[in-house]
């Protein structure tokens, strides 16, 4: 499997994709596992066996972030980048992403939180979640979760309504996510002479 390169992003270009996709132009569904193999391509999406195209939200992110989803450099789970992977890349190796704290959130970042097991039957796997931060902070600083402007590609009612990736508030995320910044937007550190 070839992996595509990456596009060498600012913060703003990061904001302007995800926005552009939460416009539905072209229409995205929801589909676990696909999307964000293409960076270059005007569109998170890849289609599925039937033709319409189709991203999770991992695919959506990669995609605004100009990555693709599959690297076989990344060194956690065969070069696959999901919810868990980004977590444990942010807390390990710092390959891609690095944690930071959530009053740092600035636009192009994202916020995520792993998988988790379900407590009702079948009891199987519950998939995480990952958004790009689009609008964080006023000039006071970071105006908390609820009034954090997120865009995510995700299942459910508005997936049902044919609006997989959308604009919404980081609300989600307070109780268990953790936020991630792309380890290029990182300021690298001054040494002394």
């Amino acid at each position: 499997m070839k992996s595509h390169p990456a596009l060498p992003l600012t913060r703003a270009e990061v904001v302007k994709r995800a926005l552009y996709a939460a416009a539905q132009l072209p229409v995205v569904g929801y589909e676990l596992g696909e999307g964000g193999r293409f960076p270059a391509e005007s569109t998170p999406a890849t289609p599925n066996e039937h033709g319409d195209p189709r991203s999770d939200c991992v695919g959506f992110v990669c995609w605004a972030w100009g990555l693709d989803r599959w690297d076989p450099a990344f060194p956690v789970y065969g070069g696959w980048r999901n919810t868990d992977s980004l977590i444990e890349d942010a807390k390990t190796s710092r390959h891609t992403v690095v944690e930071i704290r959530p009053d740092e959130l600035l636009p192009g970042d994202a916020l995520v939180f792993g998988s988790r097991r379900s407590k009702l039957p079948p009891f199987g796997r519950i998939p995480g979640h990952i958004c790009v931060v689009v609008d964080s902070q006023d000039r006071r600083g970071w105006r908390g979760w609820a009034s954090t402007q997120v865009v995510d590609c995700s299942g459910g009612k508005a997936h049902r309504e044919g609006r997989a990736i959308n604009l919404r508030t980081a609300a989600i995320w307070e109780a268990r996510g953790i936020a991630i910044r792309l380890r290029r937007f990182v300021a690298p550190v001054a040494t002394a002479a």
